[in-house]
């Protein structure tokens, strides 16, 4: 059978009859905003406007909107997550039950104001190996006909302790400051569209950590992200169109990294001079089993790089021109290398010691040796 939601309650098809819908549920004209098939018996769907609320119905054809707490709330997801079902809702958060109809509970969330925050979307984020489910995916903001609340990603583990991303690093971005229209999601990483800020994708099996995927895109009004399997394409639709991208996920491979000083740059391991040269060569696997270079590299000598931007890829060194300088004062210098592509794959970090001395040497002062006669010859040991 197939449904649908409209904003005037659910349609069925009518067996045996092409082109036929029975209208199965009205809801005072209420929004349809969700609907999900548990199993071959259960059914639910949320209901925003008219007769607001959760609706249960056993087989599709007979809706009942479900009593209690939830009644008049406008219910915009729904998701099954570790035998309990979670419904998300415009305004007042998100509750669990483990029936789905009675004994429900609300959850503590992690929104600076609960009261503007819309759940449009859950996503179960699942290890396709184990076949166990590792997190639930809450997005909020993204409900049409509504102005964004800008309160982002949440995730729980167990349904009950929930987290907000809400810190950036030189690489990750915060995730609980954006409007999320879709979540998507291909070998444990998550694909999210935002309202004005494009598209993001997570680290595999891990939602707390965030990569900008807006190369490219010259509209970050984005509505739905969705995978094309047979292209291993990414499908993305904005206000100005459709964007596509391939699907990579394969950290590219920084081989080789030093740092050479001294004259013609040939010293790895002393230099007098703060400009030295870098020699780096690093690769980028594809579908296809061919190879490219990869997009960016970033030179520091801060390991976390947050001191420098990133560059663009270029493993055509001269080897009689400097193209990197040493931070001041004597010692050992450690100089850290890192590449990257335009899907925020990060390559391993290299990282190169040498020593940089501008200080001369110095004779202390010394005596003749006793019995030392002019033009008789003696022996003067001292160590530099």
């Amino acid at each position: 059978d197939v449904y649908a939601m409209t904003d005037n309650g659910i349609y069925k098809t009518i067996n045996d009859n092409d082109g036929e819908w029975a209208h199965v549920l009205d809801a005072n004209s209420g929004s349809v905003q969700t609907m999900l098939q548990v199993d071959s018996l259960n059914f639910w769907a949320g209901v925003r406007f008219g007769d607001a609320g959760l609706y249960h119905s056993k087989g599709g054809e007979s809706w009942q909107r479900v009593s209690g707490i939830l009644e008049g709330m406008n219910v915009t997801a729904l998701a099954w997550y570790q035998n309990q079902l979670f419904v998300g809702t415009d305004g007042n958060g998100i509750y669990y039950s483990e029936d789905g109809l009675t004994g429900w509970h609300a959850v503590q969330l992690p929104f600076e104001n609960e009261q503007d925050s819309r759940i449009s979307q859950f996503y179960v984020l699942w290890d396709e190996n184990e076949e166990t489910e590792l997190f639930l995916i809450a997005g909020s903001g993204g409900v049409t006909g509504v102005d964004g609340d800008d309160q982002g990603l949440i995730f729980s583990s167990d349904g009950f302790e929930w987290f907000s991303i809400n810190e950036g690093s030189v690489d990750h971005v915060r995730m609980d400051d954006k409007d999320i229209r879709t979540i998507s999601e291909l070998d444990g990483v998550l694909y999210v569209a935002t309202e004005g800020h494009g598209v993001f994708r997570s680290e595999k099996y891990d939602p707390s950590r965030w990569f900008p995927l807006n190369t490219g895109l010259t509209d970050l009004n984005t509505r739905d992200i969705f995978l094309f399997f047979c292209t291993n394409q990414l499908v993305l639709s904005t206000l100005e169109g459709v964007f596509t991208q391939k699907v990579d996920i394969e950290n590219p491979v920084l081989e080789y990294f030093d740092i050479g000083g001294g004259k013609g740059f040939e010293n790895s391991d002393y230099t007098n001079s703060r400009d030295v040269r870098f020699f780096i060569f690093a690769f980028d696997s594809l579908v296809d089993g061919t190879f490219k270079n990869p997009d960016f590299m970033r030179i520091s000598e801060t390991p976390d790089f947050s001191d420098v931007p990133w560059l663009v890829y270029n493993d055509d060194i001269s080897f009689s021109q400097p193209n990197f300088t040493l931070s001041e004062g004597d010692g050992q210098k450690t100089v850290y290398a890192q590449v990257r592509d335009h899907s925020w794959n990060l390559s391993e970090v290299f990282s190169w010691d040498i020593i940089f001395d501008q200080t001369l040497p110095q004779f202390g002062p010394h005596t003749p040796p006793a019995g030392a006669r002019v033009g008789q010859p003696i022996t003067v040991s001292f160590s530099v």
